[in-house]
Protein backbone atom coordinates (compact mmCIF):
# COMPACT_ATOMS: atom_id res chain seq x y z
CA UNK A 1 0.00 0.00 0.00
CA UNK A 2 1.04 3.15 -0.94
CA UNK A 3 1.39 4.80 3.11
CA UNK A 4 3.75 1.91 3.53
CA UNK A 5 5.91 2.74 0.71
CA UNK A 6 5.98 6.95 1.58
CA UNK A 7 7.19 5.28 5.13
CA UNK A 8 10.20 3.75 3.91
CA UNK A 9 10.67 6.27 1.59
CA UNK A 10 11.05 8.77 4.55
CA UNK A 11 13.33 6.36 6.07
CA UNK A 12 15.30 6.21 2.71
CA UNK A 13 15.47 10.14 2.36
CA UNK A 14 16.95 10.28 5.58
CA UNK A 15 19.80 7.86 4.81
CA UNK A 16 20.32 9.74 1.10
CA UNK A 17 21.19 12.92 2.81
CA UNK A 18 23.50 11.89 5.15
CA UNK A 19 25.04 10.53 2.39
CA UNK A 20 24.08 6.80 2.15
CA UNK A 21 23.01 4.56 -0.85
CA UNK A 22 19.77 3.51 -1.22
CA UNK A 23 17.81 1.13 -2.94
CA UNK A 24 13.94 0.39 -3.33
CA UNK A 25 11.74 -2.46 -4.20
CA UNK A 26 9.01 -2.12 -5.82
CA UNK A 27 7.00 -3.98 -8.23
CA UNK A 28 6.78 -3.80 -12.08
CA UNK A 29 3.87 -1.95 -12.30
CA UNK A 30 4.32 0.55 -9.73
CA UNK A 31 2.61 3.94 -10.63
CA UNK A 32 5.02 5.46 -12.86
CA UNK A 33 5.22 8.75 -11.92
CA UNK A 34 6.09 7.88 -8.42
CA UNK A 35 8.91 6.26 -9.82
CA UNK A 36 10.32 8.84 -11.41
CA UNK A 37 10.08 10.92 -8.52
CA UNK A 38 11.81 8.47 -6.50
CA UNK A 39 14.74 8.06 -9.38
CA UNK A 40 14.60 11.92 -9.17
CA UNK A 41 15.01 11.76 -5.20
CA UNK A 42 18.13 9.60 -5.60
CA UNK A 43 16.61 5.79 -4.88
CA UNK A 44 18.01 3.41 -7.03
CA UNK A 45 15.11 0.44 -7.49
CA UNK A 46 14.86 -2.62 -8.20
CA UNK A 47 11.95 -4.34 -10.01
CA UNK A 48 10.24 -7.69 -9.45
CA UNK A 49 8.37 -9.80 -12.22
CA UNK A 50 4.21 -11.40 -10.98
CA UNK A 51 1.90 -12.40 -13.54
CA UNK A 52 0.02 -10.12 -15.28
CA UNK A 53 -2.47 -12.36 -14.34
CA UNK A 54 -1.72 -11.27 -10.41
CA UNK A 55 -3.29 -8.40 -8.69
CA UNK A 56 -0.24 -6.54 -6.75
CA UNK A 57 -1.07 -3.96 -3.96
CA UNK A 58 -0.04 -0.65 -6.22
CA UNK A 59 -2.27 -1.86 -9.22
CA UNK A 60 -5.71 -0.28 -9.55
CA UNK A 61 -7.43 -3.80 -9.25
CA UNK A 62 -6.33 -3.81 -5.80
CA UNK A 63 -7.48 -0.26 -4.83
CA UNK A 64 -10.90 -1.21 -6.38
CA UNK A 65 -10.77 -4.34 -4.50
CA UNK A 66 -10.31 -2.65 -1.33
CA UNK A 67 -12.94 0.18 -1.94
CA UNK A 68 -15.58 -2.62 -2.43
CA UNK A 69 -14.80 -4.05 0.90
CA UNK A 70 -14.45 -0.79 2.91
CA UNK A 71 -17.73 0.66 1.27
CA UNK A 72 -19.89 -2.33 0.94
CA UNK A 73 -19.04 -3.50 4.70
CA UNK A 74 -19.15 -6.84 2.77
CA UNK A 75 -15.90 -8.08 4.76
CA UNK A 76 -14.97 -7.91 8.78
CA UNK A 77 -11.68 -7.16 10.12
CA UNK A 78 -9.99 -10.42 10.19
CA UNK A 79 -11.26 -11.70 6.80
CA UNK A 80 -9.62 -8.71 5.13
CA UNK A 81 -6.39 -9.16 6.95
CA UNK A 82 -6.30 -13.04 6.20
CA UNK A 83 -6.76 -12.06 2.35
CA UNK A 84 -3.99 -9.37 2.71
CA UNK A 85 -1.72 -11.85 4.57
CA UNK A 86 -2.55 -14.42 1.84
CA UNK A 87 -2.06 -12.13 -1.14
CA UNK A 88 1.51 -10.74 0.03
CA UNK A 89 2.55 -14.22 0.56
CA UNK A 90 2.03 -14.88 -3.04
CA UNK A 91 3.25 -11.45 -4.18
CA UNK A 92 6.40 -12.26 -1.92
CA UNK A 93 6.64 -16.12 -3.29
CA UNK A 94 6.78 -14.14 -6.93
CA UNK A 95 9.76 -11.81 -5.62
CA UNK A 96 11.79 -14.79 -4.63
CA UNK A 97 11.32 -17.11 -7.29
CA UNK A 98 12.38 -13.89 -9.92
CA UNK A 99 16.07 -15.21 -10.43
CA UNK A 100 16.92 -12.21 -12.22
CA UNK A 101 15.80 -9.71 -9.76
CA UNK A 102 17.44 -12.00 -6.72
CA UNK A 103 20.43 -12.16 -9.06
CA UNK A 104 20.54 -8.60 -9.32
CA UNK A 105 20.02 -7.83 -5.29
CA UNK A 106 23.26 -10.41 -4.44
CA UNK A 107 25.55 -8.26 -6.38
CA UNK A 108 24.81 -5.03 -5.05
CA UNK A 109 26.45 -6.04 -1.77
CA UNK A 110 24.34 -4.52 1.31
CA UNK A 111 25.14 -3.48 4.25
CA UNK A 112 21.22 -3.29 5.98
CA UNK A 113 18.05 -4.08 4.84
CA UNK A 114 15.10 -2.23 6.19
CA UNK A 115 11.66 -4.30 6.24
CA UNK A 116 8.01 -3.49 6.97
CA UNK A 117 6.24 -6.32 9.06
CA UNK A 118 2.93 -5.84 10.07
CA UNK A 119 0.44 -8.29 11.38
CA UNK A 120 0.35 -11.19 9.10
CA UNK A 121 2.18 -9.46 6.65
CA UNK A 122 5.68 -10.91 7.71
CA UNK A 123 7.14 -12.49 4.78
CA UNK A 124 9.03 -9.27 4.03
CA UNK A 125 11.67 -10.40 6.16
CA UNK A 126 12.56 -13.61 4.33
CA UNK A 127 14.22 -11.13 1.52
CA UNK A 128 16.81 -9.97 4.00
CA UNK A 129 17.54 -13.36 5.73
CA UNK A 130 17.87 -15.57 2.34
CA UNK A 131 19.84 -12.91 0.91
CA UNK A 132 22.28 -12.96 4.19
CA UNK A 133 21.83 -9.29 4.92
CA UNK A 134 21.34 -7.70 8.36
CA UNK A 135 18.07 -6.27 8.96
CA UNK A 136 16.31 -3.73 11.43
CA UNK A 137 12.07 -3.45 11.26
CA UNK A 138 10.29 -0.19 10.81
CA UNK A 139 6.91 -0.71 11.62
CA UNK A 140 3.65 1.23 12.34
CA UNK A 141 2.45 -1.78 15.60
CA UNK A 142 4.01 -2.12 18.88
CA UNK A 143 4.73 -6.01 18.58
CA UNK A 144 4.65 -6.67 22.13
CA UNK A 145 4.73 -10.44 23.06
CA UNK A 146 6.63 -11.52 19.49
CA UNK A 147 9.81 -9.55 20.10
CA UNK A 148 9.10 -10.49 23.73
CA UNK A 149 8.69 -6.87 25.31
CA UNK A 150 7.18 -6.56 28.58
CA UNK A 151 3.90 -4.91 27.63
CA UNK A 152 1.96 -6.19 30.33
CA UNK A 153 -2.13 -5.75 30.34
CA UNK A 154 -2.22 -4.64 33.47
CA UNK A 155 -0.95 -1.10 32.13
CA UNK A 156 -0.60 -0.99 28.59
CA UNK A 157 -3.22 -1.72 25.88
CA UNK A 158 -2.99 -3.80 22.90
CA UNK A 159 -3.63 -2.09 19.27
CA UNK A 160 -6.90 -2.37 17.96
CA UNK A 161 -8.22 -1.95 21.97
CA UNK A 162 -10.01 1.42 22.82
CA UNK A 163 -7.10 3.95 24.58
CA UNK A 164 -7.15 4.94 28.11
CA UNK A 165 -5.54 8.13 29.24
CA UNK A 166 -5.23 6.71 32.77
CA UNK A 167 -1.92 5.04 34.40
CA UNK A 168 -4.04 2.84 36.90
CA UNK A 169 -6.27 0.96 35.17
CA UNK A 170 -9.43 -0.36 36.96
CA UNK A 171 -10.04 -4.65 37.54
CA UNK A 172 -12.63 -4.48 34.82
CA UNK A 173 -10.38 -2.60 32.35
CA UNK A 174 -7.74 -5.14 32.63
CA UNK A 175 -9.95 -8.25 32.82
CA UNK A 176 -11.07 -6.62 29.28
CA UNK A 177 -7.69 -6.31 27.88
CA UNK A 178 -6.46 -9.67 28.87
CA UNK A 179 -9.65 -11.31 27.35
CA UNK A 180 -8.95 -8.81 23.92
CA UNK A 181 -5.10 -10.12 23.87
CA UNK A 182 -6.71 -13.79 23.90
CA UNK A 183 -8.75 -13.32 21.53
CA UNK A 184 -7.16 -11.02 18.85
CA UNK A 185 -4.13 -13.74 19.59
CA UNK A 186 -6.56 -16.60 18.65
CA UNK A 187 -7.68 -14.85 15.95
CA UNK A 188 -4.35 -13.88 14.13
CA UNK A 189 -2.08 -17.08 15.27
CA UNK A 190 -4.17 -19.07 12.15
CA UNK A 191 -3.15 -15.78 9.48
CA UNK A 192 0.39 -16.56 10.57
CA UNK A 193 0.86 -20.44 10.23
CA UNK A 194 1.05 -20.21 6.53
CA UNK A 195 4.54 -21.37 6.81
CA UNK A 196 5.45 -22.63 3.40
CA UNK A 197 7.90 -19.47 2.31
CA UNK A 198 9.54 -19.37 5.19
CA UNK A 199 10.16 -22.88 5.74
CA UNK A 200 11.25 -23.07 1.69
CA UNK A 201 13.65 -20.04 2.24
CA UNK A 202 14.48 -19.48 5.95
CA UNK A 203 14.33 -23.45 7.46
CA UNK A 204 16.25 -22.84 10.27
CA UNK A 205 12.78 -20.82 11.50
CA UNK A 206 10.42 -22.92 12.62
CA UNK A 207 7.85 -19.56 13.04
CA UNK A 208 7.79 -15.97 12.13
CA UNK A 209 8.26 -14.77 15.10
CA UNK A 210 11.28 -16.15 15.44
CA UNK A 211 12.57 -14.70 12.48
CA UNK A 212 10.87 -11.62 13.55
CA UNK A 213 13.16 -11.48 16.84
CA UNK A 214 16.03 -11.74 13.78
CA UNK A 215 15.96 -7.80 13.85
CA UNK A 216 19.14 -5.67 14.98
CA UNK A 217 16.84 -2.83 15.55
CA UNK A 218 12.92 -2.28 15.70
CA UNK A 219 11.94 1.16 14.75
CA UNK A 220 7.78 1.69 15.65
CA UNK A 221 5.86 4.90 14.52
CA UNK A 222 3.95 4.47 17.81
CA UNK A 223 4.28 8.02 20.50
CA UNK A 224 3.01 8.32 23.88
CA UNK A 225 1.15 11.23 23.05
CA UNK A 226 -1.11 9.22 21.21
CA UNK A 227 -1.26 6.09 23.03
CA UNK A 228 0.00 4.28 26.30
CA UNK A 229 3.46 4.70 27.78
CA UNK A 230 5.26 1.58 26.34
CA UNK A 231 7.98 -0.27 27.60
CA UNK A 232 11.24 -0.52 25.84
CA UNK A 233 14.42 -2.32 25.28
CA UNK A 234 17.62 -0.54 24.14
CA UNK A 235 16.46 -1.77 20.68
CA UNK A 236 13.19 -0.49 20.16
CA UNK A 237 13.32 2.81 19.16
CA UNK A 238 10.25 5.22 18.81
CA UNK A 239 10.24 7.17 14.91
CA UNK A 240 6.55 8.22 15.69
CA UNK A 241 6.36 10.98 13.06
CA UNK A 242 9.00 10.31 10.41
CA UNK A 243 6.93 11.86 7.60
CA UNK A 244 6.79 14.66 9.69
CA UNK A 245 8.29 18.13 8.95
CA UNK A 246 8.19 22.01 9.32
CA UNK A 247 5.80 22.95 6.40
CA UNK A 248 6.97 24.31 2.63
CA UNK A 249 4.81 26.60 0.58
CA UNK A 250 2.24 24.71 -1.05
CA UNK A 251 1.98 24.61 -4.81
CA UNK A 252 1.03 27.43 -7.06
CA UNK A 253 -2.33 26.72 -7.50
CA UNK A 254 -2.89 25.63 -4.16
CA UNK A 255 -2.18 28.86 -2.48
CA UNK A 256 -3.47 31.19 -5.41
CA UNK A 257 -7.14 29.58 -4.60
CA UNK A 258 -6.33 29.78 -0.82
CA UNK A 259 -5.65 33.45 -1.54
CA UNK A 260 -8.40 33.93 -3.51
CA UNK A 261 -11.04 33.15 -0.85
CA UNK A 262 -9.42 35.98 1.68
CA UNK A 263 -12.14 39.04 1.22
CA UNK A 264 -11.24 42.04 2.50
CA UNK A 265 -8.12 40.76 4.81
CA UNK A 266 -10.41 38.12 6.25
CA UNK A 267 -9.28 34.91 5.99
CA UNK A 268 -12.00 32.11 6.46
CA UNK A 269 -9.62 29.12 7.05
CA UNK A 270 -8.99 26.09 5.57
CA UNK A 271 -9.86 22.27 5.90
CA UNK A 272 -8.29 19.44 4.06
CA UNK A 273 -9.05 16.54 3.76
CA UNK A 274 -7.85 13.29 2.66
CA UNK A 275 -8.09 9.69 2.52
CA UNK A 276 -5.32 8.41 1.06
CA UNK A 277 -5.11 6.14 -2.34
CA UNK A 278 -7.65 3.44 -0.34
CA UNK A 279 -11.15 6.13 -1.21
CA UNK A 280 -10.24 6.41 -4.71
CA UNK A 281 -13.38 4.15 -5.23
CA UNK A 282 -15.25 6.34 -2.87
CA UNK A 283 -19.17 5.50 -3.53
CA UNK A 284 -20.59 8.91 -5.31
CA UNK A 285 -23.39 8.76 -2.43
CA UNK A 286 -20.81 9.86 0.14
CA UNK A 287 -19.01 11.90 -2.16
CA UNK A 288 -22.11 13.99 -2.88
CA UNK A 289 -22.95 14.00 1.20
CA UNK A 290 -19.54 16.14 1.57
CA UNK A 291 -20.29 18.43 -1.42
CA UNK A 292 -23.81 18.82 -0.10
CA UNK A 293 -21.99 19.51 3.58
CA UNK A 294 -19.21 21.61 2.37
CA UNK A 295 -21.50 23.98 0.16
CA UNK A 296 -22.82 25.03 3.78
CA UNK A 297 -19.29 26.00 4.95
CA UNK A 298 -17.52 29.49 4.30
CA UNK A 299 -14.11 27.78 4.53
CA UNK A 300 -11.55 26.85 1.97
CA UNK A 301 -11.56 23.30 1.58
CA UNK A 302 -9.12 21.20 -0.48
CA UNK A 303 -9.78 17.76 -0.79
CA UNK A 304 -8.36 14.65 -2.63
CA UNK A 305 -11.23 12.94 -4.40
CA UNK A 306 -10.92 10.69 -7.82
CA UNK A 307 -13.67 12.21 -10.12
CA UNK A 308 -14.21 11.20 -13.61
CA UNK A 309 -13.93 14.11 -16.48
CA UNK A 310 -17.08 12.88 -17.56
CA UNK A 311 -18.52 12.64 -14.68
CA UNK A 312 -20.95 15.91 -15.27
CA UNK A 313 -23.51 15.38 -12.28
CA UNK A 314 -20.98 14.84 -9.65
CA UNK A 315 -18.67 18.04 -10.98
CA UNK A 316 -21.46 20.09 -10.98
CA UNK A 317 -22.22 19.53 -7.28
CA UNK A 318 -18.75 20.73 -6.69
CA UNK A 319 -19.24 24.13 -4.16
CA UNK A 320 -17.13 27.31 -4.96
CA UNK A 321 -15.08 27.00 -1.51
CA UNK A 322 -13.57 23.45 -2.95
CA UNK A 323 -10.40 22.64 -4.58
CA UNK A 324 -10.20 19.00 -6.09
CA UNK A 325 -7.07 17.46 -6.78
CA UNK A 326 -5.53 13.94 -7.23
CA UNK A 327 -2.81 14.57 -5.01
CA UNK A 328 -2.25 17.03 -1.92
CA UNK A 329 0.74 18.16 0.05
CA UNK A 330 -0.60 16.84 3.06
CA UNK A 331 2.46 17.89 5.49
CA UNK A 332 2.83 21.33 4.13
CA UNK A 333 -1.16 21.80 3.72
CA UNK A 334 -1.48 21.02 7.39
CA UNK A 335 1.33 23.27 8.44
CA UNK A 336 -0.26 26.28 6.29
CA UNK A 337 -1.10 28.84 9.44
CA UNK A 338 -4.35 29.12 8.15
CA UNK A 339 -5.64 25.25 8.49
CA UNK A 340 -7.84 24.96 11.07
CA UNK A 341 -9.39 21.18 10.55
CA UNK A 342 -7.88 18.01 9.29
CA UNK A 343 -10.72 15.49 7.87
CA UNK A 344 -8.87 12.12 7.35
CA UNK A 345 -9.30 8.60 7.34
CA UNK A 346 -6.96 8.17 10.16
CA UNK A 347 -4.10 6.86 8.69
CA UNK A 348 -0.78 6.56 11.24
CA UNK A 349 0.80 9.35 9.57
CA UNK A 350 -1.59 11.43 8.29
CA UNK A 351 -2.26 12.12 12.62
CA UNK A 352 1.09 12.50 13.41
CA UNK A 353 1.72 15.37 11.19
CA UNK A 354 -1.71 16.94 12.59
CA UNK A 355 -0.34 16.34 15.78
CA UNK A 356 3.27 17.93 14.74
CA UNK A 357 1.40 20.81 12.95
CA UNK A 358 -1.26 21.29 16.32
CA UNK A 359 -4.58 20.44 13.69
CA UNK A 360 -7.50 19.20 15.16
CA UNK A 361 -9.33 15.77 13.48
CA UNK A 362 -12.42 14.51 12.28
CA UNK A 363 -11.72 11.23 11.79
CA UNK A 364 -13.47 8.68 9.34
CA UNK A 365 -11.68 5.11 10.09
CA UNK A 366 -11.75 2.80 7.14
CA UNK A 367 -10.10 -0.46 7.71
CA UNK A 368 -7.23 -2.05 10.13
CA UNK A 369 -5.87 -0.06 12.64
CA UNK A 370 -7.33 3.17 11.54
CA UNK A 371 -10.35 2.20 13.84
CA UNK A 372 -7.80 2.43 17.12
CA UNK A 373 -6.60 5.61 15.66
CA UNK A 374 -9.85 7.35 15.52
CA UNK A 375 -10.31 6.25 18.91
CA UNK A 376 -6.94 6.97 20.58
CA UNK A 377 -7.36 10.78 18.80
CA UNK A 378 -11.17 11.12 20.46
CA UNK A 379 -9.74 9.78 23.98
CA UNK A 380 -7.14 12.65 23.64
CA UNK A 381 -9.64 15.31 22.42
CA UNK A 382 -7.38 16.00 19.43
CA UNK A 383 -10.72 15.72 17.90
CA UNK A 384 -13.98 13.41 16.62
CA UNK A 385 -14.86 10.40 15.10
CA UNK A 386 -17.57 9.12 12.36
CA UNK A 387 -18.65 5.86 10.62
CA UNK A 388 -17.87 6.54 6.38
CA UNK A 389 -20.94 4.18 6.24
CA UNK A 390 -23.32 5.44 8.12
CA UNK A 391 -22.91 9.12 8.61
CA UNK A 392 -25.70 11.48 7.52
CA UNK A 393 -24.97 15.30 6.49
CA UNK A 394 -26.33 17.28 9.48
CA UNK A 395 -23.86 15.02 11.91
CA UNK A 396 -21.01 16.12 9.47
CA UNK A 397 -21.95 19.64 9.90
CA UNK A 398 -22.83 19.71 13.68
CA UNK A 399 -19.16 17.78 14.16
CA UNK A 400 -17.06 19.95 12.01
CA UNK A 401 -18.91 22.99 13.66
CA UNK A 402 -17.97 21.64 16.94
CA UNK A 403 -14.53 20.80 16.52
CA UNK A 404 -13.93 24.57 14.57
CA UNK A 405 -15.85 26.23 17.49
CA UNK A 406 -15.02 24.72 20.78
CA UNK A 407 -11.65 25.67 21.71
CA UNK A 408 -11.06 22.43 23.70
CA UNK A 409 -9.80 20.09 20.50
CA UNK A 410 -7.26 23.11 19.89
CA UNK A 411 -5.67 23.80 22.61
CA UNK A 412 -5.26 20.01 23.47
CA UNK A 413 -3.68 19.45 20.33
CA UNK A 414 -1.83 22.17 20.48
CA UNK A 415 -0.56 21.70 23.63
CA UNK A 416 0.78 18.48 22.79
CA UNK A 417 2.17 19.33 19.39
CA UNK A 418 4.53 21.68 21.61
CA UNK A 419 5.51 18.52 23.53
CA UNK A 420 6.05 16.05 20.49
CA UNK A 421 8.65 18.93 19.14
CA UNK A 422 10.55 19.75 22.03
CA UNK A 423 12.42 16.47 21.83
CA UNK A 424 16.24 16.26 21.37
CA UNK A 425 16.37 14.46 18.29
CA UNK A 426 13.65 14.37 15.62
CA UNK A 427 12.63 11.00 14.20
CA UNK A 428 14.40 11.37 10.90
CA UNK A 429 17.98 12.01 13.31
CA UNK A 430 17.02 9.06 15.94
CA UNK A 431 16.55 6.64 13.04
CA UNK A 432 19.83 7.61 10.93
CA UNK A 433 21.93 7.56 14.22
CA UNK A 434 20.75 4.39 15.12
CA UNK A 435 21.10 3.04 11.86
CA UNK A 436 24.49 3.89 11.24
CA UNK A 437 25.08 2.51 14.95
CA UNK A 438 24.32 -1.15 14.11
CA UNK A 439 26.06 -0.65 10.84
CA UNK A 440 29.21 0.14 12.97
CA UNK A 441 28.59 -2.02 15.69
CA UNK A 442 26.55 -4.69 15.33
CA UNK A 443 23.07 -4.88 17.38
CA UNK A 444 24.08 -7.72 19.70
CA UNK A 445 24.75 -5.31 22.31
CA UNK A 446 21.25 -3.79 22.27
CA UNK A 447 19.51 -7.38 22.34
CA UNK A 448 17.66 -8.38 25.37
CA UNK A 449 18.20 -12.15 26.42
CA UNK A 450 14.57 -12.23 26.87
CA UNK A 451 14.21 -12.56 22.89
CA UNK A 452 15.74 -15.86 23.30
CA UNK A 453 13.24 -17.69 25.53
CA UNK A 454 9.90 -19.41 24.44
CA UNK A 455 7.06 -17.47 25.29
CA UNK A 456 5.87 -19.74 28.62
CA UNK A 457 9.51 -18.98 30.00
CA UNK A 458 9.39 -15.04 29.14
CA UNK A 459 5.77 -15.07 30.60
CA UNK A 460 7.09 -17.19 33.64
CA UNK A 461 4.74 -19.71 32.81
CA UNK A 462 7.54 -22.35 34.46
CA UNK A 463 8.75 -20.68 37.12
CA UNK A 464 5.35 -19.66 38.84
CA UNK A 465 4.11 -23.28 37.59
CA UNK A 466 6.79 -24.97 39.97
CA UNK A 467 6.10 -22.09 42.72
CA UNK A 468 2.33 -23.09 42.44
CA UNK A 469 3.03 -26.93 42.83
CA UNK A 470 5.43 -26.25 45.68
CA UNK A 471 2.70 -24.77 47.33
CA UNK A 472 -0.24 -27.31 45.69
CA UNK A 473 2.41 -30.35 47.51
CA UNK A 474 2.70 -28.21 50.75
CA UNK A 475 -0.82 -27.63 51.22
CA UNK A 476 -1.77 -31.34 50.47
CA UNK A 477 1.40 -32.62 52.95
CA UNK A 478 -0.14 -30.60 55.42
CA UNK A 479 -3.76 -31.13 54.65
CA UNK A 480 -2.53 -34.99 55.31
CA UNK A 481 -0.24 -34.64 58.35
CA UNK A 482 -3.13 -32.55 59.78
CA UNK A 483 -5.81 -35.17 58.73
CA UNK A 484 -3.78 -37.81 60.25
CA UNK A 485 -2.86 -36.16 63.26
CA UNK A 486 -6.59 -35.67 63.91
CA UNK A 487 -7.59 -39.17 63.03
CA UNK A 488 -5.03 -40.14 65.24
CA UNK A 489 -6.24 -37.98 68.50
CA UNK A 490 -9.72 -39.05 67.34
CA UNK A 491 -8.38 -43.01 67.99
CA UNK A 492 -6.75 -42.04 71.38
CA UNK A 493 -9.33 -40.31 72.85
CA UNK A 494 -12.04 -42.78 71.19
CA UNK A 495 -9.30 -45.17 73.36
CA UNK A 496 -8.87 -43.22 76.54
CA UNK A 497 -12.45 -42.83 76.61
CA UNK A 498 -13.50 -46.27 76.07
CA UNK A 499 -11.16 -47.70 79.14
CA UNK A 500 -12.66 -44.99 81.85
CA UNK A 501 -15.92 -46.68 80.81
CA UNK A 502 -14.58 -50.12 81.34
CA UNK A 503 -12.63 -48.84 84.88
CA UNK A 504 -16.47 -47.20 85.70
CA UNK A 505 -18.02 -50.41 84.96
Amino acid sequence: MLSHVLEQVAAGKVLLKAGHEVHLILDSRFDPSLVKKFQNDGFRLHFFKAPTSFVTFSSEEYKKHLGDQIFNANVDFYTHLAIVGEQVNEECGYMLEDKKFIDELKDVGFDLAIPEPFAVIMCPLIIPKYLKIPFVSLTNLYFAFQIRSPALPTYYLRHFQTADDKREMSFFVRFKQLLVIIFFSSRLSPLNRNLTLLHKYAPEFATWDELLRESLLFFYEVDHHFTNFLPAFPNHISVAGLTCSPAKPPPENILNFINSRIVNGKDPGVIVMTFGSSADYMPRGIVKKFFNVFSQLNETIIAKFTIKKTDKELLALVPPNLLILNWLPQNDLLGHPSTKLFITHCGNNGQHEALYHGVPMLGFPLFAEQHMNARRMTVKGFGLGMNILTFTESDLLQNILEIEQNPNYRSSIKLASKAFRDQPMTAQERILFWIEHVIKHGGAHLRSGAMDLPLYQFLCFDTVGTLLLIVIVIIVVTLKLSVHCVEKFIRCYKIRFCKKKEKEL
